[in-house]
Order: structure tokens, then C-alpha cells, then sequence
């Protein structure tokens, strides 16, 4: 049922009062339900103060003179219980609330282009480095003689260790050191040793010192700064006393710093922070978003470099550099000294610069990056081609861009009217090194162009007959006649100034006690376009300084600004005047003036010529209007001819030249001004005939021609929708001509808004309306109603809302204010008494506690009329059993009689229960929704791999490796070490030991050694020429070939000087061989042989991946790439094609397990997107190339919504989120298919609802808009499209007319059209104002497919002097389809719900029905009322009405429902009556009961 209950906080005094609006068609009597309130604050006020208003009200006619008034507590008492309340009434009206809702257009609409520029956004790095002074680590080694001795015997030695493995080294051992070793010079000198160890980084400086005081030296070690703060050298074995001393360490970094950035300072920073670390201390400032930080290794000192890149949008563009606090950095030697620096490792995007604009090839002078609006305008201007224009700039955005909205305005010369070239940018920007900024113009509307018709005189060679004329027809109407050459013949335009006569008369009433003269007292007033003068004498002064009072009043009106007007008697002798008004502000020739005159209380007019005074009278006063020939204008005729038709709005007409030609001929352009779009064109017709045509023939040859589109209009008009806003609560959306009742049906639809009228005027010539929104129950000043008119179509559609009438409540203060003070607050309703029927009543209810008095509540309706009703329900109706065949039925009395005495009753009884009869009027369709596509697409470009197997081999042929080992040792063993393996060598080996232990390694499989410089072992200790000298060729090696990486040595394990030195002595050369594997999406290939010639190969290559799962059949093309400039490596061009391998795919890999390549150098990798390889001979090189794959986001808009950015591969359930995020779309279906090769989709919506559409899927969509910010993978592929397509057109809403029919058996009434969203209230009105039927009830439905109205037939009303009741099985309505359309097709149908069952057949009875009245009724109550002649054991159902002189009123059925006659026992006899009495005995006598219980009384018993 769609009642619904409203709350509205309404005003008393100066607070807020809450009503409530009940939407149902029940009678006052019938509100089994509590009205709601929605507005009231979830919060209570503060303890102890006034309560609140009541929580709500409602106001119902009783009768011809009573209102009842019920209301409900209010949800606080302030903490005090309430004491009373307070009723108070006034018919006092106050002011209804008019607001004017306006939609209209701008047709000087001009181009307006935006000026934007911009850069690719780029995170600025800034770079933190830390540094010291290097300082030189400085150990002295002290050499003391043995205990006893005074010197150093050359004979003994010792060996030192140096452990750099907590600083990224390692452990390595010196060789045997001469305890009276050189400090330099030689290859047993003490530098030369420690410059052999591995982790040395360079030879040191070492200084031997003069004998020391026990005999023995010091050597002085300078470790290279490199190596920063040494570990101090430990002692590895000695045959004498050494001892280490670290005289200087060498400086490295220690400590903590801090970074400022904006203001804002970090904790203290580990000098050696990591990466992480220092994001997150950076990150925890407010001033700092989200950066990403890497860090160098540390330098020789220490010292570190972190590159800082500010990824956040909020630290986006040029930023400020950090600043640095190095206080707390220290350096291990105190000599040195530590520092810490920033710099900018990549400027942030920003923009500078300047650019110039230029306009049909003139430039403006350079314009700033950052310029402002009114600099722009000034540029703008200052070119001779521009007039004027209006600039706005936004404010500029993080990297330095802006826009800058540039409209064209109109001139004198109207120059800027229509499409506008587009502005010409030229960039002088500049920004970010490496990137150019963009300045890019567009046309944000393109500028309309009015339409121009033109009208041409042709003479046809002869003069141009002066007595020719036309009229013209635009859109079925006509001018009057004009003519082809205007009045003189000497200017295209007219000159002849309109006049019209205006004349008073009398006639001679001497003989009937008048005179012969005007009468003094007779006054008239003039009319014209609707404005009128005031009164003007017309025998009160003289016709000439009358003329002067005419004139005066005349251009008082404002469309006759100036008028010249001549008076003079007419010379007839009844002091009559005659007055020439010359028009000289109006064009052509006006329409005549009316007139209307006043004697006394005698009126006559308007009229051309009235007469004030009739035949009987001594007064017969005649004032006329004429205009004798001659006297027409034709000053601009066209002009303000066609401006005289009400379809064309404003025109201009202008001639081609002001006079005419030779043969008096005259072209005239019509402009249309304010008619929107290519307007239709004018037709011609020769004056008298109604040949229209855009040609015509007129006198003498003559001919007048209209020439459609000269200039063609490009505007439009209004289309689209809008809706309305009241106090935070949104209408549905409503088409843009709206009929005053569906903007009354959707303003009624919100809960905060009462009954409204709503008047609609309009349309003007571009389809704009304008509606006037009377608030009927909403009082006082109100909320102005908000229009969103943003889906409005149209050249620059706008709608406003006005306020035409500010309402303001009732004042309660009228002659007939009453009150009431309710004291007994247990039952809240009050009845108001004694008012005039009629007349409508205003309430307001208030609460009062010990602390005073609440703000009050205006009930809903907050007024109501007081007229005669039917009564109401008896209040309770009573059936028993009186006997075998009669039910008595006792009748109590009813809440009121409706303002007229209840002067009968009627019992209707039946056998069956009593139904009201139940219809269901239905109005259904089967709308298809709109279905659009969404597709995205981009060109198909291939991606491009290569697979480069490289080599070094420079095609010798085979050529093996030799390497020469040097070891100067004097025991132990050393190692040499091959791609990952080492074999260990006993420093006495010989050549077959030591091939040996190298062919043991994986990778060798056969290796020759042969032993130099005479030398049998692998060490020997050096003996001034040599030390241990082989060298060993490398015959075969498993996965290697060709040019060797050198063997690397470990000689810890070596005796002596611990001194192994490895070079190359042929360096190899081989050719590519071997295989390798490649996998692509996991897949992975079988061996290709690399041995194979160039085509061979990739065709082996093409193959082996086409055999994959991941690779369709001729996904891909594999070509070899010639290097032409020379080159051993072999390069190979795999394309990726076809739809299973399109787009930006995956990169090949080679299989590093499977990589089993061999040559010099060789090494197979795969180039891919954009990656470059270039050749050995240093000329040629190959560049991969990305797959084309979109990217990126676009976005939707309908209408005036756009919606927010949407992923290129966004998901169904993401799309359809944005799309329902609109507040123009309501639910929509998605389906997505796709991807394509290039990563395109395609989305199928379909529009499932759409606000304020009716049903809801009822809409034909306009096609969705795109804004396109979708990219692709290659960067010089600009194809990234995305389209729009309506696959099928969604039916338009549910609307037109329909009505409704009832025949009664007797007559067949019919409503008026209804509209086809009519309200239940409405369908109730219009009904029950049909002359057969009585009252309704009425419920409407909405579903998805239509509307249900469900009619109940509920009681009787007095039509045209009978009563109409309606009872029983009821014939059905009829539903007549008058103009419905839209929704898929319609339909009308009417269904019983339930069959109404009345009064039951007795024919026994005259009427033939099961009906009794009851008409002698003297107004007491209970009334008692016997039915006879009923049958005995029969159950009988019992509805009651009680009747005034309106009708009858609502039933009540009787309690029980039905009862049974039967036969009971008798009654009680009257009072037994004493008749004599002696002392022995008494004689008594008694009346018959007077319910005998249905049989005769058979005796009596007597005690």
C-alpha cells in the first residue's frame, strides 16, 4: 500500500515544528497505525529544561463546524513530567511559498578553448653523501734480536697475517720475511711480500728505521688509504721477538647525522645506515611521504651515498634541497675530519619557461609559464584578430602546469561568433632536464553560429511594382501583409512611422435630460500589449493639451518609450476630440490599440470602439480606435511582423544594403536571435493567396525568394533531464518538460515535502518552461529547492530557482484565534468546536513542563475545512439471538455525526459474510533496457626478441689456452681454482702431479704441463733469475673453450714467500658450439645445436619453439640477423605473432641449467623490451621491440557525470561500481569478453534501472561520452582508442493518459484522462467524483513493470440528490488506453481482487432485500433493533450504517459476526401485581413476558 507518512519540522514562533503527511485515501475515522517521525535528533537535549515539541500530529474533519486534532508525546520531557498542552487555532492563513523554477539557454554562445600545460611526472632524487679525509693507517713492526743477542742474524725470519674479513676481506698470510729484510727495493724486500697478499689493495709504504737500542729495527708499514682503518697486523710465526704497534689508524666514519626537510627534522641517522633504515627515518616525518632509498657501498673511509626518491604526489615536483646536521659525525683518527653533503641526483618535474599563443598567424608576445588570467587576457587582446575575450586560470598544480580557460566574447562586430580557429601554442617551456613540457590547446565548446535565413525582392529585370506585397509563415503561422518595396521606395528598411486615430463622440441626449456634448465625467484608459494607462478625461481640457496628457501616459508603457500624439476638435459641435498617436519607438505596423471607458458606475471595453452608456441612458460616450489608410508603418515591417509570431522568438533583419537598387530591389537577413539550432525555413506567400512555398510570384512579374541556411544555426536546444533537491533530499530525475503533475508526483514522492501544486508555463521557442511550486503544506519560509541540471543537453542549458513568494506561517493572533489547554494527558486528542464551515482552520500543539513551553507542532495536514459529512461508525454493534426467527441487534452510538443529525439507520443482514467489493486496475509493460559496448583497442605490433649468442672468437680457428704459474715457495701447497673448482698442488710437484690435480677439476678434462727455465718441481724458492716456472695448455674442457678466464691461486698453505703469480701466455680461441634450452611461459624447449649454420639455426630456433604448449603454430618468425660490418656472434630476430603471443609478452629466457654454450667468450642471453645489443665490430646493434599492449585509465561520462578513472583492464565488478557510482545511472549489468592480443576488452551494459525513470529500466540512454587516458606500450604508438556503441535502444519511460470507466447497469461514467503515475489520492478524487460511485479506498503499487491501483469499494455518497453505495458483486471497471506509449507496449487491465457480497435476497420484503431502515429514531442510544422473519438454525451476518441528510456512512459489522435464531426460553414476566389478600391467602395476576423465546408461553411458575 503505498501509504506513507511524512514528518516535516515546521516554524512556531522561531523554531523548527515536524509534520507529518499521511498518503492514504482512508476516512478520518479509519488511522489503525502511529505517524512516524523521522526528523527528530538522535541526541536529547540537556537535563531540566523545556521539553520537546510534540513527536507528531494529525488534523481530520469531523464535521460541518469540528476539527479533531491528535497528537502523540514529545520523545523528551526535558526531566520534568509534562503538565498540559496547549490546542491553538486561527483561520489566519499566513503566506503560501511560491518557488519559480526556470530552465533557459545562452544562444551568444561563444568558443571557449583551454590552454594547458604539463609534464611527465618524475620523482625527484636529492643525494645524501657522506665522506673523510683519508688518513693513511700507519703500523710499525719492531724487530728484536733474540734474548742474549745483540744484533739480528739475517738467518732468522718471520711471517705476519692480516685479517680484513669484518670489513669485507679476507684472511691471507705473508711468505717468509728476512728478519733483516729490505724495507723496499727488491722482491724479498718487506713491501714487495705484503704487496703479494691478496688482500692487500696495493703496494704499501714501508720505512726501515736505523738499529734500535737492543740491536734490532723498526720498519714503519703506510697502508694505501683505500684500505681505511687496517685491522692491526697479527704475528704469524718468527724465530725472534716481534712486536706490531699501530702508530696512526686509518679514518673511516663513525657517528650519526640528521636530515631537515621543510621544516622538519629526523632522529639521529647511523652513519652506516642501510637503505631501509634511512627510509624509515625519513618517512616518519609529516613533511615526507613515501620515498624509495638505495645506498652505494661504503668508500674507503666509510663514507656512503644514498639516492632519496620522493615518490609521494604530496612531495611531487621541484622540491626544496634536505638540509644536513652532521654534528654527530666523528672519524676513527682524530686528525682527519668527516662531512656530509646534499645534492640533487634528479630534478623533480617542473615547469618554466615561457610560450607564445597565435590567432590567424599573429603571436602575442612570450606569456610566463606561471602567467595570470589577466595577463593572458591582455596578450589576447593586444592581437589585432581578437576583441575580447574573459580568462580564468587554475591554480598551478605540483610540477608548475595549469589551464588556462580562454572565452571568446561577443562584439560589436560579432567577429567571435561561431567555431573558432583553435589558438597556435608555441612552446618556449622548459623543465626537467631530459623532459620537454607539453602545452596542448582544446576546444572545451565549440562556438554556435545563429541561424541567418534571407529574404530577396527580384523585379525580373523590371522595376519592382510598388503595390506588391507577401507574408511570410514560420512554423504555421502568418504575418500580415508586407510590402516587396517599402513605403517611398527610397530605403530597404521602411521610414514610415506607424499612426493610429483615436476619437470621441457623443450622441444628443437634450431630449431625454442629456445634452450634446461630451461628458466631463466620462474618462478612458488606453491598452496596449497588455499594459494599461490610467484614466484620461475626455472632456476635461483641450484637445490639444489633452493630446499632451495622452502622450505622457502612452510612454509611460514600456514598449512605447516615445509616441507623438496631435490633438484638434473634430468640428461636429459635441466637444468631441480626434487625437493622431505617431508610434515612432515601434516598428512596422503595431496591432490597433484597445480602449475602455468609465462614467460613474457605467464601464464599457476593452474594445477598438466602446460606447459607455446604453440606449436608456442620458450618457452615450463613444472613444474609437482606427487607423485610416495611410496611416500603416512599415518602419522594419519584417521585422516586427515576424516578431509578432508567437514560434520565433527574437529576430533580427538586416538589410543587404540600406536603399534599394536601380530596379527597387531589397535583400534582407533575418537572424534568429534566441531559436536555438538549424531553424526551419520561412515560406512565402503572395498576399491574398496561401500558396506558400520558399518562392513566391507577386504583382507584375515580381517575385520574392526565401533562401534557407545562409548561415546555418549550430546551437540546440533543451533536452535531457534534471532533478530537483529539498533539504538534503534528491527528486528522480525528471525530462526536461516535465508536466506540472509529474514535477507534483516527484516533489510529493520526497518525505520532507507536503502537498505542492505545481503550474507549468511554456514552452518558449527553445523548449524552455518554467514551473511556479506552490507549497501548500509546508508553511513558512522554506528551503529553496536545488536543481541539479547537470544531464540537461542543450546549447549551455542552465535551470534557476527563485523565490516568486516568500511564505510565512500563520500568525495565530486573527479575530478568531482560539485555544484549549489539555490537562488530561493520557488520551492526546482534542476536538475543536464551533467553527465555520467552509473555512480553513489552522493548528498548532505545544508541550509545557514545570520549566515552560516547548516549540510547537503544525499537524499534518496543518489545515483543514470544516464541511458535512456522513456519519461515522456506530461504535459497537451487538447481535443475539431474540428467538427461532429473530435477531435483536443493539446499536451504540457513533464518535460523531458528521455535522448533521443522524435521522435513520439501515441493518443489512445476509447469509453470507458481507464483502466489499476489491479491483485491481493494472498498467503494465515489458521495457528492453538499453545495452551499450565499451570496447578499447590499439594497433597490432608485434613484439620483437633477440637471442644473441656471443663470442669473442676472432675466426683463427682452433687455438688453445697456455697459462704460466710462477711459484716462489719453499713448502707446503697452494691450489689453483677453475670455474668454481680448485685443486690443490704440493709445491714439489711434477708436471704429471700437477695434471693430474687439475684434470680432477669438473670443468677440465684434459690439460699438458710442461715445466720452463730448466725448473722439475711446481715451487721453488727464487734464486735471483727464477723461482717454480710451468705452464699448462688447456687441450679439452667440458662447457668452455676458446679464451680463458685466468686460474685463481690460494698460497696460504705455501712455505717461504707464499708468492704465486698466473698469466696468460696464448690466449684461446674458439668458435660458438655447444646447445643451449629456451623457455617461454614456463614451457621449456628441447637442446638447440648452436653449431648449426645461421639459417640452420633459426629454423632450429623457430621450431623448437613452436613445439611449446605456451607458442601457438606460427606464433612466432625467427630470422637471422646478418652483421654486415663483420662479427662472429650469431644474433637471431624471433617475432612474436598471432593472437595466443600478441601484445607486450613475456621475455624468452635461456635456461641457465640447459645454457651449455662453448667458444671464446660465448654466452647466449635474449634482448627484450627496448633492450640493445651492440655487435663486436662496434657499428651495428639491435634494439628489441615491445608488443603494443594498452595500458592506462579511461573514464565514462553521461551527460553532465563523468565518472572516476577506470583501469584499461578494469573488472566487471569494478566497472560496474563506477558506472553505479553516477547519480544519473541506477543499476547496471556487466559482461566483459576479451582480452585481445593487445590487452583490449569489450564490456556489454546493460541499464537495469535509471533514477527517476519509469519503469525503471524504461530509458533510451544517450550513448556513453569516453575521456581517453589510455597508453600503450610503445612509446611511439599513439592508436589507444576506446569506443562507445549502442547495441539496442532502450525503450522510453511509461507515459501518457488513460481512464478509467464504470457502468453501474444504469449509467456508464467516465473519469477525466489520468495521467499514468496518477497517485492514489488522485485516482480516490477523481472517482469518487464520478456520479455512480460512492466512496473508495485506494492503495497503488509499484513494481518493477508497472503500476497496480487496488480499489475498494467502501461507502455510499449522496450524487445528484440519489445515494450511491456500491454494494455487492460489483460490475468490473473499465480501463481505457487514451494515449500510453514508451515501456515496450502498455497495458490496461482490470481484475476483482475479492467480490463484493452485500444485502441478501428476501423476497418476502418489498424491496426484495435483505435490508431494514430505520427511520423513527428519536437519537437515544443504544438503539435496539429487531430482524424478523428470519429462518430458524440459519446463521445471519449483520453490517450497520447510520444516515444523516448527506448519506449513509462507513459500515460496522456486528459482534459476533453472525448469530443463529433460535428458540430460548421466555423472557421474565413484569412485576407480579397483588390483586387481594385475607389473612388466609393472597391474590396476585401478571402481564405476559414480552419475549415469549419464539413458541407460546405454556405456564407459569410461582414462588
Amino acid at each position: 500500500m503505498e501509504s506513507q507518512i511524512r514528518s516535516r519540522v515546521a516554524k512556531g514562533s522561531s523554531d523548527h515544528r515536524h509534520w507529518k503527511k499521511l498518503f492514504s485515501s482512508l476516512s478520518f475515522f479509519s488511522l489503525p497505525f502511529a505517524i512516524g517521525h523521522e526528523d527528530v535528533p538522535h541526541h536529547l537535549p540537556e537535563a531540566h529544561s523545556v521539553p520537546g515539541p510534540p513527536e507528531w500530529a494529525t488534523l481530520d474533519v469531523i464535521g460541518s463546524n469540528t476539527l479533531r486534532t491528535t497528537f502523540a508525546p514529545p520523545l523528551w520531557d526535558g526531566d520534568s513530567p509534562i503538565s498540559s498542552y496547549l490546542v491553538e487555532w486561527d483561520k489566519e492563513a499566513g503566506i503560501p511559498e511560491v518557488q519559480r523554477i526556470t530552465t533557459s539557454q545562452n544562444l551568444n554562445t561563444n568558443e571557449i578553448q583551454t590552454i594547458s600545460t604539463s609534464t611527465p611526472d618524475i620523482n625527484e632524487i636529492q643525494v645524501i653523501q657522506t665522506s673523510a679525509t683519508p688518513q693513511a693507517e700507519v703500523q710499525a713492526i719492531t724487530v728484536s734480536p733474540p734474548t742474549g743477542d745483540t744484533a739480528i742474524n739475517s738467518a732468522y725470519s718471520f711471517a705476519i697475517s692480516i685479517d680484513t674479513i669484518n670489513v669485507g676481506g679476507s684472511l691471507q698470510y705473508s711468505g717468509q720475511i728476512s728478519a733483516n729484510a729490505a724495507a723496499d727495493g727488491s722482491r724479498s724486500s718487506l713491501a714487495q711480500i705484503l704487496e703479494n697478499m691478496a688482500n692487500m689493495h696495493e703496494r704499501p709504504s714501508v720505512e726501515r728505521s736505523e738499529m734500535n737500542p737492543d740491536g734490532g729495527h723498526t720498519y714503519l708499514v703506510t697502508f694505501p688509504t683505500s684500505m681505511g682503518n687496517v685491522p692491526e697486523i697479527e704475528v704469524f710465526m718468527s724465530d725472534l721477538p716481534i712486536s706490531i704497534t699501530t702508530l696512526q689508524q686509518g679514518n673511516e666514519l663513525e657517528g650519526s647525522f640528521r636530515l631537515e626537510f621543510m621544516g622538519e627534522l629526523t632522529a639521529d641517522i647511523p652513519s652506516d645506515a642501510s637503505s631501509s633504515e634511512m627510509q624509515s627515518y625519513l618517512e616518519i616525518l609529516d613533511t615526507i611521504g613515501a620515498v624509495s632509498v638505495s645506498r652505494s657501498m661504503a668508500d674507503e673511509q666509510g663514507g656512503f651515498v644514498w639516492e632519496i626518491e620522493f615518490l609521494s604526489d604530496s612531495n611531487g615536483g621541484n622540491l626544496p634541497s634536505m638540509e644536513v646536521h652532521g654534528d654527530g659525525l666523528r672519524t676513527s683518527n682524530p686528525v682527519g675530519s668527516g662531512d656530509i653533503g646534499v645534492s640533487v641526483g634528479r630534478d623533480g618535474s617542473y615547469i618554466s619557461g615561457s610560450y607564445t599563443l597565435a590567432f590567424f598567424g599573429e603571436k602575442t608576445n612570450p606569456i610566463p609559464y606561471d602567467a595570470d588570467a589577466l595577463t593572458v587576457k591582455e596578450e589576447l587582446e593586444g592581437l589585432s584578430s581578437i576583441a575580447r575575450v574573459h580568462v580564468e586560470r587554475t591554480p598551478l598544480d605540483i610540477v608548475g602546469g595549469c589551464t588556462w580557460t580562454v572565452s571568446f566574447l561577443e562584439d560589436g562586430l560579432r567577429s567571435h561568433r561561431g567555431d573558432m580557429p583553435l589558438l597556435v601554442a608555441d612552446s618556449s617551456l622548459t623543465g626537467t632536464p631530459s623532459e620537454i613540457p607539453s602545452i596542448i590547446v582544446t576546444e572545451e565548446r565549440k562556438g554556435t553560429i545563429k541561424e541567418v535565413q534571407t529574404i530577396t525582392v527580384d523585379g525580373g529585370g523590371a522595376d519592382v511594382d510598388p503595390s506588391s506585397s507577401f507574408k511570410l509563415r514560420f512554423e504555421g503561422e502568418e504575418t500580415a501583409d508586407i510590402l516587396a518595396l517599402p513605403l517611398g521606395g527610397n530605403t530597404c528598411l521602411g521610414s514610415t512611422k506607424a499612426k493610429q486615430v483615436i476619437t470621441t463622440s457623443t450622441v444628443d441626449t437634450s431630449g431625454v435630460g442629456g445634452d450634446d456634448s461630451v461628458s466631463h465625467l466620462t474618462n478612458f484608459a488606453l491598452m496596449y500589449e497588455g499594459y494599461t494607462t490610467s484614466n484620461i478625461m475626455a472632456n476635461g481640457a483641450s484637445c490639444e493639451d489633452t493630446s499632451d496628457v495622452i502622450a505622457q501616459e502612452l510612454t509611460n508603457l514600456p514598449p512605447l518609450y516615445e509616441v507623438a500624439v496631435s490633438g484638434s476638435d473634430t468640428s461636429v459641435g459635441d466637444e468631441g476630440c480626434s487625437w493622431t498617436v505617431t508610434f515612432l519607438s515601434v516598428m512596422g505596423n503595431p496591432e490597433l490599440m484597445s480602449v475602455s471607458a468609465i462614467n460613474g458606475d457605467m464601464y464599457a471595453g476593452p474594445g477598438h470602439s466602446v460606447t459607455v452608456g446604453d440606449d436608456y441612458s442620458i450618457i452615450r460616450d463613444t472613444i474609437a480606435i482606427s487607423q485610416p489608410s495611410g496611416f500603416e508603418g512599415d518602419a522594419n515591417l519584417i521585422q516586427s511582423e515576424l516578431s509578432k509570431l508567437s514560434t520565433i522568438g527574437t529576430i533580427t533583419v538586416s538589410p543587404a544594403s540600406a536603399v534599394p537598387d536601380n530596379f527597387g530591389q531589397c535583400i534582407w537577413e533575418i537572424t534568429f536571435e534566441n531559436k536555438a539550432g538549424d531553424v526551419p525555413t520561412l515560406e512565402v506567400a503572395q498576399s491574398g493567396t496561401s500558396l506558400f512555398s520558399t518562392d513566391a510570384e507577386l504583382n507584375s512579374g515580381n517575385r520574392i525568394i526565401v533562401t534557407d541556411d545562409t548561415v546555418r544555426g549550430t546551437s540546440e536546444p533543451v533536452s535531457g533531464d534534471f532533478r530537483l533537491e529539498f533539504d538534503g533530499k534528491l527528486t528522480g530525475y525528471m525530462p526536461f518538460d516535465a508536466s506540472s503533475e509529474l514535477m507534483k508526483s516527484s516533489l510529493d514522492a520526497l518525505s520532507n515535502i507536503g502537498d505542492v501544486s505545481v503550474t507549468r508555463f511554456g514552452p518558449d521557442v527553445n523548449r524552455c518552461y518554467t514551473w511556479d511550486v506552490t507549497f501548500i503544506s509546508d508553511l513558512g519560509p522554506l528551503p529553496i529547492l536545488v536543481a541539479d541540471d547537470l544531464d540537461l543537453e542543450g546549447t549551455v542549458a542552465s535551470m534557476s530557482v527563485s523565490k516568486a513568494t516568500v511564505g510565512d506561517l500563520p500568525p495565530f493572533d486573527g479575530p478568531d484565534y482560539g485555544s484549549r489547554v489539555v490537562t488530561d494527558t493520557s488520551g492526546l486528542s482534542v476536538l475543536i468546536p464551533e467553527l465555520k464551515q467552509g473555512i480553513p482552520y489552522y493548528v498548532r500543539i505545544s508541550a509545557s513542563n514545570s520549566l515552560g513551553t516547548s516549540p510547537s507542532i503544525m499537524p499534518y495536514p496543518p489545515f483543514q475545512i470544516p464541511y458535512p459529512q456522513s456519519p461515522s461508525p456506530p461504535s459497537e454493534v451487538s447481535l443475539e439471538p431474540n428467538d427461532g426467527s429473530t435477531l435483536a441487534v443493539i446499536i451504540d452510538a457513533p464518535f460523531h455525526d458528521g455535522g448533521k443529525d443522524i435521522t435513520s439507520y439501515r441493518v443489512d443482514y445476509n447469509t453470507q459474510p458481507f464483502v466489499q467489493e476489491r479491483q485491481r486496475v493494472s498498467l503494465t509493460c515489458s521495457p528492453q533496457p538499453e545495452i551499450q559496448s565499451v570496447s578499447t583497442s590499439a594497433t597490432d605490433i608485434n613484439e620483437i626478441q633477440y637471442l644473441v649468442l656471443d663470442s669473442s672468437y676472432i675466426g683463427n680457428g682452433e687455438v688453445l689456452e697456455v697459462q704460466n704459474i710462477l711459484c716462489d715457495a719453499t713448502g707446503g701447497t697452494f691450489g689453483l681454482s677453475l670455474g668454481g673448482d680448485t685443486a690443490y698442488i704440493s709445491h714439489d710437484a711434477d708436471a704429471n702431479d700437477i695434471k693430474e690435480s687439475l684434470e680432477s677439476l669438473t670443468m677440465i678434462d684434459d690439460v699438458s704441463v710442461v715445466f720452463n727455465n730448466g725448473k722439475t718441481t711446481a715451487c721453488a724458492p727464487f734464486d735471483g733469475s727464477a723461482a717454480g716456472d710451468f705452464s699448462v695448455t688447456f687441450q679439452s674442457l667440458s662447457g668452455m673453450s676458446g679464451d680463458l678466464p685466468l686460474m685463481t691461486v690460494e698460497s696460504s698453505g705455501l712455505d717461504g714467500a707464499r708468492h704465486v703469480d698466473i698469466t696468460t701466455t696464448v690466449d684461446g680461441d674458439a668458435p660458438l658450439r655447444g646447445s643451449l634450452k629456451l623457455s617461454f611461459r614456463g614451457a621449456v624447449s628441447e637442446a638447440i645445436d648452436i653449431s648449426l649454420a645461421n639459417n640452420e639455426l633459426a629454423n632450429a630456433i623457430d621450431s623448437a619453439l613452436e613445439a611449446l604448449d605456451t607458442v601457438q603454430q606460427g606464433g612466432v618468425i625467427v630470422s637471422e640477423v646478418n652483421l654486415a660490418n663483420g662479427g662472429f656472434e650469431k644474433i637471431f630476430r624471433i617475432e612474436f605473432q598471432g593472437s595466443g603471443v600478441g601484445g607486450n609478452v613475456e621475455s624468452l629466457m635461456v635456461v641457465p641449467e640447459h645454457l651449455l654454450v662453448l667458444g671464446s667468450s660465448a654466452d647466449a642471453f635474449v634482448l627484450s623490451d627496448g633492450e640493445s645489443y651492440a655487435a663486436r665490430n662496434g657499428v651495428e646493434s639491435v634494439t628489441s621491440l615491445v608488443g603494443n599492449e594498452l595500458s592506462g585509465y579511461f573514464r565514462l561520462r553521461l551527460r553532465g557525470h563523468t565518472t572516476e578513472s577506470i583501469p584499461f583492464n578494469s573488472s566487471v565488478d569494478e566497472m560496474k561500481a563506477r558506472l553505479e557510482e553516477l547519480p544519473n545511472i541506477g543499476q547496471v549489468d556487466m559482461q566483459m569478453s576479451g582480452p585481445s592480443k593487445e590487452m583490449a576488452y569489450v564490456w556489454m551494459i546493460t541499464f537495469l534501472s535509471n533514477p527517476g525513470y519509469f519503469p525503471p529500466s524504461a530509458r533510451d540512454v544517450d550513448s556513453l561520452e569516453t575521456v581517453n587516458e589510455l597508453s600503450t606500450s610503445v612509446e611511439s604508438d599513439a592508436s589507444a582508442s576506446i569506443i562507445v556503441d549502442t547495441i539496442r535502444n532502450g525503450d522510453d519511460r511509461l507515459q501518457g493518459k488513460f481512464q478509467v470507466i464504470y457502468d453501474d447497469g444504469h449509467t456508464l461514467e467516465t473519469t477525466r484522462p489520468l495521467q499514468s503515475f496518477i497517485s492514489a489520492e488522485d485516482l480516490k478524487l477523481e472517482l469518487e467524483a464520478l456520479p455512480n460511485i460512492g466512496q473508495v479506498t485506494i492503495a497503488r503499487s509499484k513494481s518493477l513493470v508497472g503500476y497496480e491501483w487496488d480499489i475498494e469499494f467502501t461507502s455510499c455518497a449522496l450524487k445528484n440528490g440519489s445515494e450511491v453505495c456500491n454494494d455487492g458483486d460489483l460490475r468490473p471497471l473499465v480501463a481505457s488506453n487514451i494515449n500510453l506509449e514508451g515501456c515496450g507496449s502498455p497495458s490496461l487491465g482490470v481484475s476483482e481482487l475479492s467480490t463484493g457480497s452485500g444485502s441478501g435476497s428476501c423476497p418476502h420484503l418489498n424491496s426484495g432485500v435483505c435490508s431494514d431502515e430505520g427511520t423513527f429514531f428519536n437519537g437515544e442510544y443504544p438503539i435496539r433493533h429487531d430482524i424478523k422473519q428470519l429462518s430458524l438454525g440459519t446463521p445471519y451476518y449483520v453490517q450497520v450504517r447510520l444516515n444523516n441528510s448527506l448519506s449513509h456512512g462507513y459500515r460496522k459489522l456486528s459482534t459476533p459476526s453472525y448469530a443463529t435464531p433460535q428458540h430460548n426460553p421466555p423472557g421474565p414476566p413484569p412485576p407480579v401485581i397483588l390483586i387481594e389478600s385475607t389473612s388466609t391467602s393472597i391474590t396476585v395476576g401478571w402481564q405476559k413476558p414480552t419475549e415469549n423465546g419464539g413458541k407460546a408461553v405454556s405456564g407459569y411458575e410461582l414462588w
